[in-house]
Protein backbone atom coordinates (compact mmCIF):
# COMPACT_ATOMS: atom_id res chain seq x y z
CA UNK A 1 0.00 0.00 0.00
CA UNK A 2 1.47 3.22 -0.85
CA UNK A 3 2.45 5.75 1.77
CA UNK A 4 0.02 8.26 1.61
CA UNK A 5 2.11 11.97 1.75
CA UNK A 6 1.72 14.62 4.25
CA UNK A 7 0.19 18.02 3.99
CA UNK A 8 1.77 20.87 6.22
CA UNK A 9 1.00 24.49 6.38
CA UNK A 10 3.72 26.29 5.11
CA UNK A 11 2.45 29.78 6.26
CA UNK A 12 2.30 28.27 9.76
CA UNK A 13 5.70 26.30 9.78
CA UNK A 14 7.76 28.83 8.05
CA UNK A 15 7.54 31.45 10.99
CA UNK A 16 7.78 28.80 13.26
CA UNK A 17 11.17 27.50 11.50
CA UNK A 18 12.37 31.23 11.64
CA UNK A 19 10.94 31.76 15.58
CA UNK A 20 12.99 29.12 16.39
CA UNK A 21 16.50 29.54 14.85
CA UNK A 22 19.47 30.41 16.31
CA UNK A 23 21.89 30.56 14.03
CA UNK A 24 20.58 32.66 12.07
CA UNK A 25 21.36 30.43 9.06
CA UNK A 26 18.69 31.81 6.12
CA UNK A 27 19.95 28.81 3.38
CA UNK A 28 19.87 25.61 6.06
CA UNK A 29 15.95 27.19 6.93
CA UNK A 30 15.02 27.18 3.11
CA UNK A 31 16.72 23.54 2.59
CA UNK A 32 14.44 22.05 5.54
CA UNK A 33 11.39 23.69 4.09
CA UNK A 34 12.60 22.36 0.60
CA UNK A 35 12.26 19.26 1.56
CA UNK A 36 9.15 19.23 3.55
CA UNK A 37 7.50 20.91 0.90
CA UNK A 38 9.00 18.29 -1.30
CA UNK A 39 7.03 15.50 0.54
CA UNK A 40 3.38 17.37 0.20
CA UNK A 41 0.77 15.89 -1.34
CA UNK A 42 0.05 19.51 -3.36
CA UNK A 43 3.72 20.88 -3.10
CA UNK A 44 4.26 24.53 -4.38
CA UNK A 45 6.29 25.16 -7.13
CA UNK A 46 10.18 26.51 -6.51
CA UNK A 47 9.16 29.92 -8.28
CA UNK A 48 6.49 30.50 -5.38
CA UNK A 49 8.33 28.54 -2.67
CA UNK A 50 11.17 30.88 -2.68
CA UNK A 51 8.97 34.06 -2.16
CA UNK A 52 6.82 32.67 0.43
CA UNK A 53 10.23 31.45 2.86
CA UNK A 54 11.90 35.22 1.91
CA UNK A 55 7.91 36.99 2.90
CA UNK A 56 7.94 35.34 6.18
CA UNK A 57 11.91 35.03 7.04
CA UNK A 58 11.88 38.66 6.44
CA UNK A 59 8.72 39.53 8.05
CA UNK A 60 10.29 37.81 11.72
CA UNK A 61 13.58 39.58 11.35
CA UNK A 62 12.08 42.86 10.90
CA UNK A 63 10.03 42.40 13.90
CA UNK A 64 13.39 41.81 15.98
CA UNK A 65 14.86 45.25 14.93
CA UNK A 66 15.53 48.03 17.18
CA UNK A 67 12.78 50.81 16.21
CA UNK A 68 13.82 53.97 15.31
CA UNK A 69 10.76 55.69 17.29
CA UNK A 70 11.30 53.64 20.65
CA UNK A 71 13.18 56.38 22.36
CA UNK A 72 11.10 58.19 24.74
CA UNK A 73 10.23 61.09 22.25
CA UNK A 74 14.19 61.86 22.92
CA UNK A 75 16.35 62.68 20.13
CA UNK A 76 18.49 59.67 18.12
CA UNK A 77 21.68 60.24 17.24
CA UNK A 78 22.35 59.97 13.34
CA UNK A 79 24.70 56.56 14.25
CA UNK A 80 21.76 55.19 16.17
CA UNK A 81 19.39 56.29 13.28
CA UNK A 82 21.52 55.01 10.25
CA UNK A 83 22.14 51.15 12.21
CA UNK A 84 18.39 50.64 12.59
CA UNK A 85 17.80 48.48 9.36
CA UNK A 86 13.68 47.98 8.54
CA UNK A 87 13.00 46.07 5.50
CA UNK A 88 9.76 46.85 3.96
CA UNK A 89 7.39 43.63 4.96
CA UNK A 90 4.14 43.09 3.07
CA UNK A 91 0.49 41.46 3.43
CA UNK A 92 0.04 41.03 -0.26
CA UNK A 93 3.72 41.70 -1.94
CA UNK A 94 4.22 44.77 -3.53
CA UNK A 95 0.80 45.90 -3.30
CA UNK A 96 0.20 46.01 0.47
CA UNK A 97 2.36 46.74 2.80
CA UNK A 98 2.19 45.32 6.33
CA UNK A 99 1.27 48.19 8.89
CA UNK A 100 0.62 50.80 5.67
CA UNK A 101 -2.49 52.17 4.28
CA UNK A 102 -3.13 51.51 0.79
CA UNK A 103 -5.97 52.82 -1.00
CA UNK A 104 -7.26 51.46 -4.50
CA UNK A 105 -9.63 53.85 -6.27
CA UNK A 106 -11.63 53.75 -9.49
CA UNK A 107 -14.71 54.64 -11.44
CA UNK A 108 -18.28 53.21 -10.57
CA UNK A 109 -18.73 49.61 -11.97
CA UNK A 110 -14.09 49.18 -12.13
CA UNK A 111 -14.46 45.87 -9.64
CA UNK A 112 -13.28 47.64 -6.68
CA UNK A 113 -14.97 45.89 -4.23
CA UNK A 114 -14.91 42.42 -6.28
CA UNK A 115 -10.84 43.10 -5.92
CA UNK A 116 -10.63 43.67 -2.37
CA UNK A 117 -12.53 41.02 -1.35
CA UNK A 118 -10.77 38.97 -3.55
CA UNK A 119 -7.62 40.28 -1.60
CA UNK A 120 -9.66 39.32 1.12
CA UNK A 121 -10.18 35.93 0.42
CA UNK A 122 -6.49 35.07 -0.49
CA UNK A 123 -5.13 36.48 2.13
CA UNK A 124 -7.41 34.67 5.23
CA UNK A 125 -6.06 31.61 3.47
CA UNK A 126 -2.47 32.53 2.32
CA UNK A 127 -3.01 31.91 -1.66
CA UNK A 128 -1.49 34.47 -3.77
CA UNK A 129 -3.66 37.39 -4.59
CA UNK A 130 -4.24 37.21 -8.71
CA UNK A 131 -2.66 33.77 -8.66
CA UNK A 132 0.37 36.26 -8.76
CA UNK A 133 1.20 37.73 -5.46
CA UNK A 134 2.28 36.18 -2.31
CA UNK A 135 0.36 37.06 0.73
CA UNK A 136 0.85 36.72 4.86
CA UNK A 137 -1.84 34.81 5.49
CA UNK A 138 -3.58 36.28 8.09
CA UNK A 139 -7.47 37.21 9.65
CA UNK A 140 -9.55 39.71 7.93
CA UNK A 141 -11.72 42.39 8.73
CA UNK A 142 -14.27 44.43 6.25
CA UNK A 143 -16.13 46.89 7.08
CA UNK A 144 -18.77 47.35 4.59
CA UNK A 145 -20.51 50.31 4.40
CA UNK A 146 -21.21 50.54 1.00
CA UNK A 147 -23.04 47.35 -0.56
CA UNK A 148 -24.69 45.60 2.15
CA UNK A 149 -25.18 42.31 2.96
CA UNK A 150 -27.65 41.24 0.12
CA UNK A 151 -24.60 41.78 -2.22
CA UNK A 152 -21.75 40.96 -0.14
CA UNK A 153 -23.53 37.45 -0.01
CA UNK A 154 -23.93 37.13 -4.24
CA UNK A 155 -20.39 38.05 -4.66
CA UNK A 156 -18.70 36.13 -2.07
CA UNK A 157 -20.78 32.86 -3.38
CA UNK A 158 -19.67 34.09 -6.79
CA UNK A 159 -15.80 34.22 -5.85
CA UNK A 160 -16.10 30.73 -4.45
CA UNK A 161 -15.42 32.02 -1.30
CA UNK A 162 -14.60 29.25 1.37
CA UNK A 163 -17.19 29.76 4.70
CA UNK A 164 -14.34 28.63 6.90
CA UNK A 165 -12.08 31.52 6.26
CA UNK A 166 -11.14 33.65 9.13
CA UNK A 167 -13.04 36.55 7.68
CA UNK A 168 -15.16 38.99 9.38
CA UNK A 169 -17.74 41.71 8.89
CA UNK A 170 -18.64 44.80 10.22
CA UNK A 171 -21.72 45.81 7.78
CA UNK A 172 -23.47 49.00 7.82
CA UNK A 173 -22.22 49.32 11.48
CA UNK A 174 -22.34 53.39 11.47
CA UNK A 175 -18.35 53.26 11.76
CA UNK A 176 -16.57 56.04 11.92
CA UNK A 177 -12.81 56.60 12.09
CA UNK A 178 -13.17 60.05 13.18
CA UNK A 179 -15.13 58.68 16.27
CA UNK A 180 -12.95 57.96 19.26
CA UNK A 181 -15.67 55.52 20.49
CA UNK A 182 -16.10 53.41 17.41
CA UNK A 183 -12.27 53.22 17.16
CA UNK A 184 -12.26 51.81 20.44
CA UNK A 185 -14.85 49.47 19.79
CA UNK A 186 -13.11 48.28 16.03
CA UNK A 187 -9.88 47.99 18.44
CA UNK A 188 -11.47 45.50 20.84
CA UNK A 189 -12.93 43.79 18.05
CA UNK A 190 -9.35 43.31 16.22
CA UNK A 191 -7.91 42.18 19.45
CA UNK A 192 -10.67 39.16 20.10
CA UNK A 193 -10.29 38.02 16.60
CA UNK A 194 -6.73 38.43 16.31
CA UNK A 195 -7.44 40.72 13.21
CA UNK A 196 -4.04 41.98 11.01
CA UNK A 197 -5.51 43.22 7.80
CA UNK A 198 -8.72 45.60 7.92
CA UNK A 199 -10.56 46.23 4.72
CA UNK A 200 -12.52 49.41 4.52
CA UNK A 201 -15.31 50.04 1.75
CA UNK A 202 -15.31 53.14 1.12
CA UNK A 203 -13.82 55.87 2.14
CA UNK A 204 -16.74 58.84 2.11
CA UNK A 205 -18.55 56.38 4.11
CA UNK A 206 -16.45 56.34 7.27
CA UNK A 207 -15.62 59.90 8.43
CA UNK A 208 -18.02 62.67 9.82
CA UNK A 209 -16.12 65.79 7.66
CA UNK A 210 -15.89 67.04 4.26
CA UNK A 211 -13.93 65.40 2.01
CA UNK A 212 -12.40 68.44 0.29
CA UNK A 213 -11.47 69.41 3.67
CA UNK A 214 -7.95 69.26 4.85
CA UNK A 215 -8.27 69.53 8.51
CA UNK A 216 -10.95 66.96 8.31
CA UNK A 217 -9.13 64.31 6.28
CA UNK A 218 -6.54 64.74 8.28
CA UNK A 219 -8.27 64.03 11.57
CA UNK A 220 -9.83 60.67 9.85
CA UNK A 221 -6.70 59.20 9.10
CA UNK A 222 -5.64 60.01 12.53
CA UNK A 223 -7.94 57.69 13.53
CA UNK A 224 -6.84 54.90 11.05
CA UNK A 225 -2.82 56.04 11.83
CA UNK A 226 -3.63 54.71 15.14
CA UNK A 227 -4.80 50.97 13.46
CA UNK A 228 -1.46 50.73 11.92
CA UNK A 229 0.09 51.28 14.95
CA UNK A 230 -1.93 48.33 16.57
CA UNK A 231 -0.34 46.41 13.94
CA UNK A 232 -3.04 46.12 11.57
CA UNK A 233 -2.57 46.54 7.73
CA UNK A 234 -5.24 48.72 5.82
CA UNK A 235 -6.98 48.56 2.65
CA UNK A 236 -9.60 50.88 1.59
CA UNK A 237 -11.62 51.11 -1.59
CA UNK A 238 -12.21 54.90 -3.10
CA UNK A 239 -14.12 56.34 -5.87
CA UNK A 240 -12.70 58.73 -8.52
CA UNK A 241 -13.86 61.93 -9.51
CA UNK A 242 -16.36 62.17 -12.24
CA UNK A 243 -15.39 63.49 -15.68
CA UNK A 244 -16.36 65.30 -18.49
CA UNK A 245 -16.15 63.26 -22.28
CA UNK A 246 -12.58 65.22 -23.06
CA UNK A 247 -11.13 65.43 -19.60
CA UNK A 248 -7.96 62.94 -18.70
CA UNK A 249 -7.18 62.06 -15.49
CA UNK A 250 -4.17 62.84 -14.07
CA UNK A 251 -1.32 61.37 -11.52
CA UNK A 252 -4.67 61.46 -8.44
CA UNK A 253 -8.19 61.09 -9.80
CA UNK A 254 -9.35 60.11 -6.23
CA UNK A 255 -12.33 62.37 -5.13
CA UNK A 256 -12.07 64.77 -2.49
CA UNK A 257 -8.32 66.70 -0.64
CA UNK A 258 -4.89 66.07 -2.37
CA UNK A 259 -4.03 65.29 1.36
CA UNK A 260 -6.00 62.01 0.74
CA UNK A 261 -3.21 60.70 -1.64
CA UNK A 262 -0.29 62.33 0.76
CA UNK A 263 -1.52 60.73 3.96
CA UNK A 264 -1.58 56.75 2.35
CA UNK A 265 1.57 54.83 1.83
CA UNK A 266 0.42 52.71 -1.07
CA UNK A 267 -2.26 53.98 -4.41
CA UNK A 268 -3.62 51.66 -6.90
CA UNK A 269 -6.28 53.13 -9.83
CA UNK A 270 -8.28 50.16 -11.14
CA UNK A 271 -9.94 50.26 -14.30
CA UNK A 272 -12.32 47.72 -15.96
CA UNK A 273 -12.90 47.32 -20.31
CA UNK A 274 -14.17 43.86 -21.33
CA UNK A 275 -13.06 41.06 -19.62
CA UNK A 276 -10.16 42.40 -17.92
CA UNK A 277 -8.83 44.89 -15.13
CA UNK A 278 -5.92 47.34 -15.56
CA UNK A 279 -4.29 47.86 -12.41
CA UNK A 280 -1.67 50.91 -12.19
CA UNK A 281 0.15 51.63 -9.10
CA UNK A 282 0.80 55.58 -8.46
CA UNK A 283 2.63 55.33 -5.15
CA UNK A 284 4.54 53.37 -3.20
CA UNK A 285 6.59 54.93 -0.26
CA UNK A 286 8.90 52.07 0.26
CA UNK A 287 10.19 50.58 -3.63
CA UNK A 288 9.92 51.85 -6.94
CA UNK A 289 5.86 51.69 -8.22
CA UNK A 290 5.73 48.19 -10.02
CA UNK A 291 4.58 48.47 -13.55
CA UNK A 292 0.49 48.39 -14.50
CA UNK A 293 -0.76 44.73 -14.60
CA UNK A 294 -3.80 43.23 -15.99
CA UNK A 295 -6.19 41.17 -14.58
CA UNK A 296 -8.82 38.75 -16.47
CA UNK A 297 -12.07 38.32 -15.17
CA UNK A 298 -13.19 34.37 -15.85
CA UNK A 299 -16.48 34.06 -15.59
CA UNK A 300 -17.87 30.02 -15.93
CA UNK A 301 -21.01 28.73 -14.01
CA UNK A 302 -21.73 32.07 -12.25
CA UNK A 303 -18.57 31.85 -10.79
CA UNK A 304 -15.43 34.38 -10.95
CA UNK A 305 -11.90 34.10 -10.99
CA UNK A 306 -9.60 37.24 -11.14
CA UNK A 307 -6.43 36.22 -12.88
CA UNK A 308 -2.96 37.91 -13.42
CA UNK A 309 -2.74 38.28 -17.01
CA UNK A 310 0.56 39.95 -17.48
CA UNK A 311 1.76 43.54 -18.25
CA UNK A 312 0.79 44.69 -21.62
CA UNK A 313 -1.78 47.29 -22.40
CA UNK A 314 -5.04 46.36 -22.37
CA UNK A 315 -5.68 47.78 -25.68
CA UNK A 316 -3.45 44.87 -27.01
CA UNK A 317 -6.26 42.32 -26.00
CA UNK A 318 -8.64 44.32 -27.75
CA UNK A 319 -6.45 43.96 -30.99
CA UNK A 320 -5.68 40.21 -30.02
CA UNK A 321 -9.54 40.09 -30.19
CA UNK A 322 -10.17 42.07 -33.49
CA UNK A 323 -7.10 40.36 -35.16
CA UNK A 324 -8.60 36.33 -33.95
CA UNK A 325 -12.23 37.23 -35.17
CA UNK A 326 -11.50 38.52 -38.71
CA UNK A 327 -8.67 35.80 -39.52
CA UNK A 328 -11.76 32.59 -38.35
CA UNK A 329 -14.23 34.69 -40.88
CA UNK A 330 -11.42 35.49 -43.16
CA UNK A 331 -10.52 31.75 -43.30
CA UNK A 332 -14.04 30.27 -43.72
CA UNK A 333 -15.91 30.36 -47.28
CA UNK A 334 -19.22 30.42 -45.08
CA UNK A 335 -21.31 32.42 -42.94
CA UNK A 336 -20.37 31.62 -39.04
CA UNK A 337 -22.64 31.82 -36.50
CA UNK A 338 -21.60 33.02 -32.85
CA UNK A 339 -22.07 29.54 -31.58
CA UNK A 340 -19.07 28.47 -33.64
CA UNK A 341 -17.13 31.67 -33.36
CA UNK A 342 -16.88 30.64 -29.85
CA UNK A 343 -16.17 27.78 -29.76
CA UNK A 344 -12.91 28.25 -32.06
CA UNK A 345 -12.21 31.07 -29.99
CA UNK A 346 -12.22 29.51 -26.72
CA UNK A 347 -9.16 30.22 -24.45
CA UNK A 348 -7.98 32.60 -26.74
CA UNK A 349 -10.94 35.71 -26.56
CA UNK A 350 -13.64 35.53 -23.82
CA UNK A 351 -17.06 35.29 -24.94
CA UNK A 352 -18.06 38.78 -24.00
CA UNK A 353 -15.61 40.36 -26.01
CA UNK A 354 -15.90 38.31 -28.50
CA UNK A 355 -19.66 39.95 -28.84
CA UNK A 356 -18.36 43.40 -28.61
CA UNK A 357 -15.58 43.33 -30.72
CA UNK A 358 -18.68 41.64 -33.24
CA UNK A 359 -20.93 44.67 -33.08
CA UNK A 360 -17.89 47.01 -33.47
CA UNK A 361 -16.77 45.23 -37.34
CA UNK A 362 -19.84 45.35 -38.17
CA UNK A 363 -20.33 49.07 -37.52
CA UNK A 364 -16.76 49.95 -38.96
CA UNK A 365 -18.23 47.68 -42.18
CA UNK A 366 -15.54 45.30 -41.57
CA UNK A 367 -18.11 42.48 -41.33
CA UNK A 368 -21.28 41.17 -43.00
CA UNK A 369 -24.46 40.26 -40.62
CA UNK A 370 -27.18 37.91 -41.85
CA UNK A 371 -30.60 37.73 -39.49
CA UNK A 372 -32.05 34.30 -40.08
CA UNK A 373 -34.98 32.87 -37.99
CA UNK A 374 -35.26 33.37 -34.42
CA UNK A 375 -33.13 36.38 -35.38
CA UNK A 376 -30.10 34.40 -35.10
CA UNK A 377 -27.35 36.08 -36.62
CA UNK A 378 -24.32 34.47 -38.85
CA UNK A 379 -21.41 36.61 -39.93
CA UNK A 380 -18.71 37.00 -42.97
CA UNK A 381 -15.97 39.36 -43.68
CA UNK A 382 -17.13 42.31 -45.68
CA UNK A 383 -14.71 41.65 -49.05
CA UNK A 384 -16.38 37.97 -49.48
CA UNK A 385 -16.40 37.40 -53.33
CA UNK A 386 -20.58 36.41 -52.44
CA UNK A 387 -21.07 39.08 -50.16
CA UNK A 388 -24.63 40.41 -50.23
CA UNK A 389 -24.02 43.73 -49.13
Amino acid sequence: MAKRKMQIDLNSLIPDLVKSDTSNNRKDLYEIVRRVNSQQENRLPVKKLKPLFRLHYNDHKNTKTTKVNNHNNCPIRINQLLATRNETSWIVRDLLPKKGITILSGDPGSFKTWSTLHFALCVSSGEPVFGQFETTKSNVLIIDEEDGVELLQQRLLALSADKNSEIYFMVMSGFKSDDPNKMDELKRHIKKYNIRVVIIDSLIRIHGGEENSSKDIAKMFEGLRSLTAFGVTILINHHHRKKGPEQQYDQSPMRGSSDILAAIDCHMQIKHKDDGLRIIQTKNRFQQEIQPFNVAIVSDNNKITLLYSGEGSLDDKTDKAKNAIIKLLTDSDEYIGRQEINQNLSGIVGENSIGKMLEHLQKEGRINVLIGSKGKKTYRINDSPDSVF
